[in-house]
């Protein structure tokens, strides 16, 4: 196989393997509505001033309440990650982590936070460990 062809069909299996983070696992019943926002203010300074919970370089805070079904909220600094892939990307597998989750999360807001810089660590790493550290802050909700 020619030098070339390797290292297309090298790329193009890390590009698939990028790509496999950010499907969603249905497309139809995955989606995220509006009414799974947390989008005023006020709850996000109840949220923010609320106890918070902590795995890796991620933050959550929890309130219940009354309303149907959770709702997600997320909190990424230009700080922590200054380019805007970065920060769409980390936003992007915390909404993927929460609807997987949301069925079986009580009625309440959920606040998830960026902690801790990462701008010093590759995407890919710092992917997984976001990824893994939202599922166990989500499954302690439930609990």
């Amino acid at each position: 196989m020619p030098a070339a062809r390797r290292a297309a069909s090298a790329s193009q299996s890390e590009s698939d393997e990028r790509n496999d983070l950010f499907q969603p696992s249905s497309t139809r019943t995955s989606r995220f509505p509006k009414s799974a926002r947390i989008r005023d203010s006020k709850a996000f300074i109840r949220l923010l001033q609320g106890r918070k919970r902590v795995d890796g370089c991620v933050e959550m805070s929890f309130v219940r309440k009354g309303e149907k079904g959770a709702r997600l909220g997320i909190v990424v600094s230009s700080r922590f990650l200054p380019r805007a892939v970065g920060r769409n990307a980390f936003e992007r597998i915390v909404r993927e982590a929460f609807r997987a989750k949301r069925a079986e999360l009580p009625a309440g807001d959920v606040l998830i936070r960026l902690r801790q810089s990462l701008k010093a660590r590759e995407p890919a790493e710092w992917r997984k460990e976001i990824s893994s550290s939202v599922e166990v802050l989500l499954a302690s909700i439930g609990s």
